[in-house]
């Protein structure tokens, strides 16, 4: 009789491992779907995280000079475009370096540009700056996160855009 309360034990202990087994891989494999190999914009259980957006001003020339690249693509609509005095990080933490920047919240797109950059640079300089800005919002709106890849390096040099 102890032997058979033993088996019985032991294939109970067996089941319930493997019912826990069971439920700890579908757990896994539909939370952490982000240690895929799928590229960025597979991956659809990832939350969005929002990034503070700075205080800017709107400038209604930009605004028209960023509008009149539109064409190039693919007729997309109007992207918001602020001046921003607060600094850009790019690269090292703590060193400033970039002159403007995208955020892409819900593929809804919204560029910054530095406005010393916008006062001081040259027009060749700023309509590059608003091309790559541009490209950025144009895979934001597909809902892709492209970063600089291949796919971006494409448009970029496709709609005119040159250098970074």
């Amino acid at each position: 009789m102890f032997k058979i309360i033993l088996i019985i034990f032991a294939a109970f202990v067996l089941l319930l491992s493997g019912v826990l087994v069971i439920v700890f891989y579908f757990w896994n494999s539909t939370t952490a779907e982000v240690n895929t190999n799928k590229p960025p914009e597979q991956i659809s259980n990832v939350a969005k995280t929002t990034t503070p957006k700075p205080k800017g001003e709107r400038d209604a020339k930009l605004q028209r000079e960023t509008d009149a690249l539109l064409p190039l693509f693919d007729r997309m609509r109007s992207v918001p475009i602020y001046l921003t005095n607060e600094p850009i990080q790019k690269g090292e933490e703590g060193k400033e370096g970039g002159v403007a920047y995208n955020v892409c919240e819900r593929d809804n797109p919204t560029i910054y540009m530095k406005k010393a950059f916008y006062n001081k640079g040259n027009q060749k300089q700023i309509t590059n700056i608003l091309k790559h800005e541009l490209t950025h919002a144009y895979f934001c709106r597909q809902g892709i996160q492209a970063g600089h890849d291949e796919r971006f390096r494409k448009k970029f040099t496709e709609v005119g855009g040159f250098g970074n």
